[in-house]
Protein backbone atom coordinates (compact mmCIF):
# COMPACT_ATOMS: atom_id res chain seq x y z
CA UNK A 1 0.00 0.00 0.00
CA UNK A 2 1.38 3.43 -0.94
CA UNK A 3 1.79 6.19 1.65
CA UNK A 4 -0.98 8.20 -0.03
CA UNK A 5 -3.36 5.23 0.09
CA UNK A 6 -2.51 4.57 3.73
CA UNK A 7 -3.14 8.20 4.63
CA UNK A 8 -6.46 8.17 2.78
CA UNK A 9 -7.53 5.02 4.59
CA UNK A 10 -6.56 6.47 7.97
CA UNK A 11 -8.37 9.72 7.24
CA UNK A 12 -11.51 7.81 6.25
CA UNK A 13 -11.40 5.68 9.38
CA UNK A 14 -10.84 8.77 11.52
CA UNK A 15 -13.80 10.53 9.96
CA UNK A 16 -16.08 7.53 10.48
CA UNK A 17 -15.11 7.40 14.16
CA UNK A 18 -15.75 11.14 14.49
CA UNK A 19 -19.17 10.93 12.84
CA UNK A 20 -20.19 7.85 14.83
CA UNK A 21 -19.17 9.54 18.06
CA UNK A 22 -21.08 12.70 17.23
CA UNK A 23 -24.24 10.79 16.35
CA UNK A 24 -24.07 8.57 19.43
CA UNK A 25 -23.24 11.35 21.85
CA UNK A 26 -25.59 14.02 20.55
CA UNK A 27 -28.05 13.00 17.84
CA UNK A 28 -29.19 9.71 19.36
CA UNK A 29 -30.56 11.27 22.58
CA UNK A 30 -32.71 13.56 20.43
CA UNK A 31 -34.70 10.49 19.42
CA UNK A 32 -35.03 9.33 23.02
CA UNK A 33 -35.96 12.64 24.61
CA UNK A 34 -37.94 15.76 23.73
CA UNK A 35 -36.47 18.56 21.66
CA UNK A 36 -36.01 21.99 23.20
CA UNK A 37 -37.87 24.68 21.24
CA UNK A 38 -35.59 27.67 20.67
CA UNK A 39 -36.95 31.17 19.91
CA UNK A 40 -36.06 31.91 16.32
CA UNK A 41 -36.60 34.90 14.02
CA UNK A 42 -34.75 33.90 10.86
CA UNK A 43 -31.12 34.01 12.05
CA UNK A 44 -29.37 32.24 14.93
CA UNK A 45 -25.70 32.46 15.90
CA UNK A 46 -24.56 29.86 18.42
CA UNK A 47 -21.53 31.91 19.40
CA UNK A 48 -23.64 34.75 20.83
CA UNK A 49 -27.06 33.14 21.44
CA UNK A 50 -26.56 29.51 22.53
CA UNK A 51 -25.66 28.50 26.09
CA UNK A 52 -21.90 28.18 26.26
CA UNK A 53 -21.72 29.39 22.67
CA UNK A 54 -22.48 25.91 21.34
CA UNK A 55 -25.51 24.34 19.62
CA UNK A 56 -24.81 21.10 21.45
CA UNK A 57 -25.30 22.83 24.82
CA UNK A 58 -28.81 24.15 24.10
CA UNK A 59 -30.63 21.09 25.43
CA UNK A 60 -27.86 19.50 27.43
CA UNK A 61 -26.96 15.85 26.96
CA UNK A 62 -30.54 14.57 26.79
CA UNK A 63 -32.15 17.03 24.38
CA UNK A 64 -31.37 18.91 21.19
CA UNK A 65 -32.36 22.46 20.27
CA UNK A 66 -35.16 22.74 17.71
CA UNK A 67 -35.80 25.72 15.42
CA UNK A 68 -39.05 26.28 13.51
CA UNK A 69 -38.08 27.59 10.09
CA UNK A 70 -39.70 30.62 8.50
CA UNK A 71 -40.58 31.40 4.92
CA UNK A 72 -37.59 32.64 2.95
CA UNK A 73 -33.98 32.30 4.06
CA UNK A 74 -33.07 30.77 7.42
CA UNK A 75 -29.50 31.36 8.61
CA UNK A 76 -27.59 29.37 11.23
CA UNK A 77 -24.12 30.57 12.16
CA UNK A 78 -21.50 28.86 14.26
CA UNK A 79 -17.96 27.55 14.51
CA UNK A 80 -16.31 24.17 15.06
CA UNK A 81 -12.83 23.17 16.09
CA UNK A 82 -10.94 19.89 16.25
CA UNK A 83 -10.34 18.78 18.92
CA UNK A 84 -12.75 20.13 21.51
CA UNK A 85 -15.94 21.00 19.60
CA UNK A 86 -15.65 18.97 16.43
CA UNK A 87 -19.35 18.91 15.47
CA UNK A 88 -22.61 20.84 15.72
CA UNK A 89 -26.07 19.26 15.72
CA UNK A 90 -29.59 20.66 16.03
CA UNK A 91 -33.12 20.06 14.76
CA UNK A 92 -35.25 22.12 12.40
CA UNK A 93 -39.03 21.92 12.02
CA UNK A 94 -41.38 22.83 9.20
CA UNK A 95 -44.93 23.83 10.12
CA UNK A 96 -47.98 23.04 8.00
CA UNK A 97 -48.08 24.77 4.62
CA UNK A 98 -44.30 25.17 4.53
CA UNK A 99 -41.87 23.40 2.21
CA UNK A 100 -38.08 23.12 2.45
CA UNK A 101 -36.74 23.62 -1.08
CA UNK A 102 -32.99 24.08 -0.73
CA UNK A 103 -29.91 24.44 1.47
CA UNK A 104 -26.38 25.77 1.25
CA UNK A 105 -23.43 26.40 3.54
CA UNK A 106 -20.67 28.99 3.46
CA UNK A 107 -17.71 27.17 4.98
CA UNK A 108 -14.70 28.85 6.64
CA UNK A 109 -16.16 32.35 6.60
CA UNK A 110 -13.19 33.55 8.68
CA UNK A 111 -10.51 32.08 6.38
CA UNK A 112 -8.03 34.29 4.54
CA UNK A 113 -4.58 33.88 2.97
CA UNK A 114 -2.94 34.63 6.32
CA UNK A 115 -5.21 32.27 8.24
CA UNK A 116 -6.11 29.31 5.99
CA UNK A 117 -7.91 26.09 6.93
CA UNK A 118 -6.08 22.77 6.82
CA UNK A 119 -8.61 20.07 5.91
CA UNK A 120 -7.69 16.42 6.41
CA UNK A 121 -10.16 14.80 6.23
CA UNK A 122 -12.76 17.22 4.89
CA UNK A 123 -15.82 18.12 7.00
CA UNK A 124 -19.32 16.93 6.12
CA UNK A 125 -22.77 18.51 6.37
CA UNK A 126 -25.89 16.38 6.37
CA UNK A 127 -29.67 16.71 6.71
CA UNK A 128 -31.74 13.70 7.78
CA UNK A 129 -35.36 12.75 8.41
CA UNK A 130 -37.16 9.94 10.28
CA UNK A 131 -37.43 7.48 7.44
CA UNK A 132 -36.18 4.10 6.25
CA UNK A 133 -33.65 6.05 4.16
CA UNK A 134 -33.03 9.06 6.41
CA UNK A 135 -30.32 10.94 4.51
CA UNK A 136 -31.76 13.81 2.46
CA UNK A 137 -28.30 15.06 1.51
CA UNK A 138 -24.75 14.59 2.72
CA UNK A 139 -22.13 17.05 1.49
CA UNK A 140 -18.49 16.07 1.73
CA UNK A 141 -16.79 19.45 1.63
CA UNK A 142 -13.68 18.03 0.04
CA UNK A 143 -10.45 19.95 -0.25
CA UNK A 144 -7.14 19.81 1.55
CA UNK A 145 -7.46 23.42 2.59
CA UNK A 146 -8.87 26.83 1.79
CA UNK A 147 -7.73 30.41 2.27
CA UNK A 148 -11.16 31.94 1.53
CA UNK A 149 -14.82 31.14 2.31
CA UNK A 150 -16.31 28.42 0.10
CA UNK A 151 -20.03 27.98 -0.67
CA UNK A 152 -21.41 24.42 -0.98
CA UNK A 153 -24.97 23.92 -2.26
CA UNK A 154 -27.00 20.80 -1.50
CA UNK A 155 -28.44 18.78 -4.41
CA UNK A 156 -32.02 19.69 -5.32
CA UNK A 157 -34.65 18.37 -2.89
CA UNK A 158 -38.06 19.21 -1.41
CA UNK A 159 -39.52 18.26 1.97
CA UNK A 160 -42.80 19.12 3.69
CA UNK A 161 -43.89 19.63 7.31
CA UNK A 162 -42.01 17.68 9.96
CA UNK A 163 -38.81 17.52 11.99
CA UNK A 164 -35.33 17.18 10.50
CA UNK A 165 -31.86 16.64 11.97
CA UNK A 166 -28.88 18.79 10.99
CA UNK A 167 -25.29 17.68 11.60
CA UNK A 168 -22.07 19.48 10.74
CA UNK A 169 -19.07 17.28 11.46
CA UNK A 170 -15.66 18.93 11.29
CA UNK A 171 -12.99 16.49 10.22
CA UNK A 172 -10.38 19.23 9.74
CA UNK A 173 -7.38 19.81 11.94
CA UNK A 174 -7.70 23.56 12.53
CA UNK A 175 -7.02 26.97 11.11
CA UNK A 176 -3.51 28.29 10.80
CA UNK A 177 -3.77 30.37 14.00
CA UNK A 178 -5.81 27.66 15.80
CA UNK A 179 -9.11 29.56 15.58
CA UNK A 180 -12.42 27.69 15.40
CA UNK A 181 -13.64 27.42 11.79
CA UNK A 182 -16.72 29.59 11.23
CA UNK A 183 -19.65 28.77 8.93
CA UNK A 184 -23.08 30.01 7.87
CA UNK A 185 -25.87 27.62 6.84
CA UNK A 186 -28.92 28.66 4.88
CA UNK A 187 -32.20 26.74 4.55
CA UNK A 188 -34.66 28.07 1.96
CA UNK A 189 -38.34 27.64 2.79
CA UNK A 190 -41.44 28.26 0.69
CA UNK A 191 -44.85 29.17 2.11
CA UNK A 192 -47.40 26.98 0.31
CA UNK A 193 -50.49 28.41 2.01
CA UNK A 194 -53.22 28.83 -0.64
CA UNK A 195 -53.80 32.54 -1.28
CA UNK A 196 -57.04 34.02 -0.03
CA UNK A 197 -59.23 34.97 -3.00
CA UNK A 198 -60.83 38.38 -2.34
CA UNK A 199 -64.50 38.81 -3.16
CA UNK A 200 -64.79 40.64 -6.50
CA UNK A 201 -66.22 44.15 -6.23
CA UNK A 202 -68.63 43.35 -9.05
CA UNK A 203 -70.18 40.55 -6.97
CA UNK A 204 -71.02 43.00 -4.20
CA UNK A 205 -72.62 45.36 -6.71
CA UNK A 206 -74.72 42.60 -8.27
CA UNK A 207 -75.86 41.44 -4.85
CA UNK A 208 -76.84 44.99 -3.88
CA UNK A 209 -78.78 45.46 -7.11
CA UNK A 210 -80.73 42.22 -6.57
CA UNK A 211 -81.63 43.28 -3.03
CA UNK A 212 -82.93 46.65 -4.27
CA UNK A 213 -84.91 45.00 -7.08
CA UNK A 214 -86.54 42.58 -4.63
CA UNK A 215 -87.46 45.47 -2.31
CA UNK A 216 -89.05 47.47 -5.16
CA UNK A 217 -91.14 44.50 -6.27
CA UNK A 218 -92.33 43.96 -2.72
CA UNK A 219 -93.43 47.62 -2.46
CA UNK A 220 -95.38 47.46 -5.74
CA UNK A 221 -97.25 44.41 -4.55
Amino acid sequence: MTNAAAQSKNHGAGWRRLLAGALCAVAAPAVLAAAVAVPYAGTYDERSQAPGGDYDAIGGLLNVGEFTLQAGNNFFLGAVKTPGDSSDVFLVRLANNFKLIGASIEWATNANPFNPVFAAPAPIWTLEESDATPTIFLLNMAGRGTDAPVVHTAPAFERGPGQYSVLLGNGTFAMNNNDAIAYRMNFTVQDTTPPTVPEPASLALVTGALVMLTALRSRRR
